[in-house]
Order: C-alpha cells, then sequence, then structure tokens
C-alpha cells in the first residue's frame, strides 16, 4: 500500500487508478481521524462534563449546520480544482474530509445535550452521506490531478 502511495506523490503523470486510490485513502484517514478524535472527546465530556439537557431548537440548528457543509464543500472544492495538478487535488481531497465529517462535532454535541432519536438519525444519516458523497466527489479530484501536468512538490 505504501508503494502505491509513494508512486503516486513520485510519478509526474498517476494513472487515473492510481489517483483515485490514492485520494480515497486519504479521504478515509481523514474523515476517519476526525471521527475518532470527536468520539474521545465525547467520551471524556460524557465521563467528567454535566449533564445534558435535551433541546429540540439546539438539536434543530446542530441539523441544520450539518446540512451547510454539503454546499460549502462544493463551493470550495470547485474553487481549488480550478488550479488543478496533484497537490489542488490532495487539498480538496483533505479540505472535503474535514468538511464533510464535521457532522460528527454535532452528533457528539447532540449526544451529550441528550437530543431525541429523530435529530441523532439524521446527523448519523447525513454523516455517512457525506462519507459516501466524499467517494465519489475525491473520484472528481483525481481526475483532475491525472490530466494538469502539474507535480507535488
Amino acid at each position: 500500500m505504501l508503494a502505491t502511495l509513494r508512486q503516486f506523490l513520485k510519478d509526474p503523470s498517476p494513472s487515473r487508478n492510481q489517483a483515485t486510490f490514492f485520494l480515497r485513502f486519504v479521504f478515509a484517514v481523514t474523515f476517519l481521524g476526525q471521527v475518532v478524535v470527536a468520539a474521545m472527546t465525547g467520551l471524556v465530556m460524557a465521563l467528567f462534563g454535566p449533564e445534558g439537557r435535551p433541546n429540540d431548537s439546539l438539536s434543530q440548528v446542530l441539523v441544520f449546520l450539518s446540512l451547510l457543509q454539503l454546499p460549502l464543500v462544493l463551493i470550495f472544492s470547485r474553487a481549488k480544482r480550478g488550479v488543478g495538478g496533484k497537490g489542488s487535488a490532495m487539498a480538496s481531497t483533505i479540505l472535503a474530509a474535514v468538511l464533510f465529517s464535521t457532522p460528527v462535532w454535532y452528533l457528539v454535541f447532540a449526544l451529550l445535550i441528550e437530543s431525541r432519536d429523530i435529530y441523532m438519525l439524521i446527523l448519523v444519516g447525513l454523516l455517512m452521506g457525506y462519507y459516501l458523497f466524499g467517494f465519489f466527489l475525491v473520484s472528481r479530484f483525481a481526475r483532475s490531478a491525472v490530466t494538469s501536468k502539474q507535480v507535488l512538490d
């Protein structure tokens, strides 16, 4: 696996499969890293923090903020993708992974304030949908990395 990653970084014109594999790997690691950090933070807060009180309006705000992540990713990734090259594709991938994984923080907060199940299910559904959408979006980034002749330093 590391040989494939190293080959992508050093190859001035990687294949589309190499670029897709590498960028999906970066996306998954970044996304899951956010999930692990949020889960650990939530666990510490649950153990040592005060008891939460359900608040429907706050839960609705958390869902709304989660819904805003999709347009943000599309706007920012479109701007970065226009630059071209492997560096731009990698930056767009990391940005998409971080923004798409943001709802996990909202989910942890919803768990801490003991939101109703419907709001937590919506947040989980958005998180899963964003992960899947991110995988497809990264394929477009890989295409732009392959078509451009710029090399990541």
